[in-house]
């Protein structure tokens, strides 16, 4: 399905993109896509759907991606056991 997003919301993941890509050489994409859905609110677009723009424009960029994802509501995180 695809999602229609406003003119404003399509420019800031351009700009915001380009501007990771540029200053970073990668693109953080779940971290870029949660400022800027924080940044747009009021149009209520889900995180995972901005992750979908931003991956689309970093990959029309040739932009290095990282998935990358820092549990916010967890000061530490939670210990991986590879036992049983």
């Amino acid at each position: 399905m695809v999602r229609i997003v406003s003119q404003e919301l399509s420019q800031d993941v351009v700009s915001a993109v380009g501007h990771a890509a540029a200053q970073h050489g990668v693109v953080n994409v779940p971290m870029l896509a949660e400022a800027i859905r924080l940044r747009n609110e009021q149009e209520n677009v889900a995180r995972e759907d901005i992750e979908g723009l931003v991956v689309q424009h970093a990959q029309a960029l040739g932009a290095a991606m990282s998935f990358v994802s820092v549990d916010y509501l967890s000061e530490t995180p939670a210990p991986v056991r590879m036992h049983a």
